[in-house]
């Protein structure tokens, strides 16, 4: 995974990350939802080894072979109030059997 950040200042970050799945009639479903939050603060840093299982916050998932996408939703509650939306989603990609 490539994905790069910059935390100015601290925040209370809540997350749902979304796998999604092609369809054999080319539309995407949701295949499997993970939610988390968080503490966020400057000095914090992403792992050298950024991966999915990371990325959803699990020790592992098993994706049976098939065409996917991650849909990532983070709502930020700055320290100053309010709420914030970010969404984002991952390019295409491809597990193979074997």
């Amino acid at each position: 995974m490539d994905f790069d950040r910059e935390i100015n200042r601290p925040f209370f970050g809540k997350w749902k990350v979304t796998v999604m799945r092609k369809s054999s009639g080319g539309g995407w479903y949701t295949f499997r939802i993970f939610p988390g939050e968080n503490d966020y603060r400057p000095d914090n840093s992403l792992p050298e080894d950024l991966d999915l299982c990371w990325w959803i916050w699990e020790d592992s998932i098993d994706l049976p072979p098939g065409e996917y996408r991650i849909n990532t939703l983070w709502r930020i509650f700055p320290t100053a109030g309010g709420v914030r939306e970010v969404r984002r989603t991952s390019n295409t990609f491809t597990i193979s059997g074997g």
